[in-house]
């Protein structure tokens, strides 16, 4: 996980691959820590674990399963690969390249289209 926001109840993830399952005895550990309690309490809505996808991922990009100690797979009758009590994933697409360009040529003053699609 690289970011947790826990007052807004969202985790997230950036990845660069079509799976980045998650690290389920970590993520506990995390919660146990208690972070998300006074938001559980006060929203009652789910936890946000948002994935930060490459445009050419998103569109394939389905759910990730969760995984236990050194990376092994929980059976597939295991509710644990696929439910975390209090958490929904999602994915959100983000050209990278693009902003990173958007940002170069900003600081030159320069024009540069957002809504075009940029070459990979």
């Amino acid at each position: 996980m690289n970011s947790v926001v826990s007052y807004d109840e969202y985790c997230f993830q950036i990845t660069v691959e079509g799976r980045h399952d998650i690290n389920r005895l970590s993520f506990h550990t995390l919660m146990k820590m208690r972070i998300f309690d006074e938001f559980i309490r006060c929203k009652k809505i789910d936890i946000s674990f948002v994935f930060i996808t490459k445009p050419d991922d998103f569109a394939n990009f389905n759910l990730q399963y969760y995984h236990g100690f050194k990376k092994e797979s929980y059976a597939e009758e295991n509710s644990d690969r696929i439910k975390y009590s209090n958490v929904t994933q999602y994915a959100f697409e983000i050209d990278l390249k693009r902003l990173f360009q958007f940002k170069e040529r900003a600081k030159k003053d320069k024009i540069f289209s957002m809504t075009t699609k940029s070459s990979s």
